[in-house]
């Protein structure tokens, strides 16, 4: 991590399931790199010169009660109170993503 240029990487990154669910993981990244455009952090909009995903998997999957991507947000809407926000709420900074890069990528979807 280089936070002074803005930069930073992941490697090994993975985010498993939680109970319920018949795949062992949701998402997991090789290596992720991320490039942030440094003056624009404290303002309204956030620039995210870059993203590179390098060798990176998602599994898309369907329980009961929703996916795997559903059920931990609203598990952290309903820990935090916020149940009632919009899905797509106003507050905080928006984010733009100038240049996403995907390199040996693979989505699958689990029955």
């Amino acid at each position: 991590m280089n936070l002074c240029e803005g930069q930073g990487a992941l490697n090994g990154l993975r985010i498993s399931n939680l109970q319920g669910f018949a795949t062992e993981y949701a998402m997991q990244m090789a290596r992720v790199k991320v490039t942030l455009d440094i003056e624009s952090i404290t303002s309204d909009v956030v620039i995210i010169k870059e993203v590179f995903s390098q060798g990176s998997a998602l599994i898309y999957e369907m329980a009961a009660g929703g996916s795997n991507f559903d059920t931990p947000c609203k598990n952290a809407q309903t820990y935090t109170g916020n149940e009632t926000q919009s899905e797509y709420s106003n507050s905080g900074p928006k984010l733009i993503i100038e240049h996403l890069y995907i390199h040996a990528g693979q989505i699958e979807v689990s029955p």
